[in-house]
């Protein structure tokens, strides 16, 4: 999930206005007006945390005798399985995971030729590198925050991870 659009309708007491708001670190794209429609990018801490709790407070500015309410929508992350993933012969952790953009790779056990690349919520190679080391240190501090994939491929086989990085 990179991102989602929110919409709601406010109806009767003659309720005007809506904001939105978040428990979380993600962000809102524009106005966080429920009119506006805006989307929500989670945050790394929303992810890793597994859920957001986004509110909706309704207000009508023009008649201060109409009383505000507020509802809730909880959103919870998880990651689905990739297809094929059990049947690998290696594994690959990510240290740490969230990060800044600088991070350690280890493929403990695995010494043959690989390709590592990095691919960001687009669909684009932001980085890649061949490599047969167990350990990789990568220092990307300059790429932009968000949602990355960690492919890890090798003659036969291939192993993907997710990347937050903050």
């Amino acid at each position: 999930l990179d991102s989602m659009v929110l919409g709601a309708s406010i109806s009767g007491g003659g309720v005007s206005n809506g904001v939105w708001s978040t428990s979380g670190d993600g962000v809102f794209s524009g106005s966080p007006n429920f009119s506006d429609n805006p989307e929500y990018l989670p945050g790394a801490m929303d992810i890793e945390s597994g859920m957001v709790i986004l509110s909706l407070n309704s207000f009508t500015p023009e008649n201060p005798d109409c009383s505000e309410a507020t509802d809730q929508l909880i959103i919870t992350f998880y990651e689905e399985p990739i297809s094929g993933v059990d049947d690998i012969n290696f594994k690959c952790n990510i240290f740490p995971n969230p990060n800044d953009g600088n991070f350690l790779v280890s493929i403990p056990n695995f010494n043959l030729d690989y390709r590592l690349s990095l691919i960001n919520s687009n669909g684009e190679e932001v980085y890649f590198e061949h490599s047969n080391s167990s350990i990789l240190e990568l220092k990307l501090s300059k790429l932009n925050s968000g949602i990355f994939y960690l492919i890890v491929e090798s003659e036969n086989e291939y192993l993907v991870k997710k990347v937050l990085i903050f």
